[in-house]
């Protein structure tokens, strides 16, 4: 039995995005997770924490810029 026009709307489109204030919650989340993986150096290597603290904070300001 065939059924036609039963597809949402939106399929196969693009995905909607989230709202900006979400987005900038997100962002400001990952800026503190980066300044607290940057701060916590003595439980691992200094190379690693330092690499991705710094993207974790470029990726979080990106995200808050973004969402505005």
């Amino acid at each position: 039995m065939a059924s036609y026009g039963t597809m949402p709307s939106n399929a196969g489109g693009e995905p909607s995005s989230p709202p900006a204030s979400l987005r900038a919650v997100l962002g400001g989340v990952m800026f503190l997770a980066g300044l607290i993986v940057l701060a916590d150096v003595a439980f691992a290597s200094v190379v690693t924490p330092a690499f991705i603290g710094t993207a974790a904070i470029l990726v979080g300001a990106f995200e808050v810029v973004h969402a505005l």
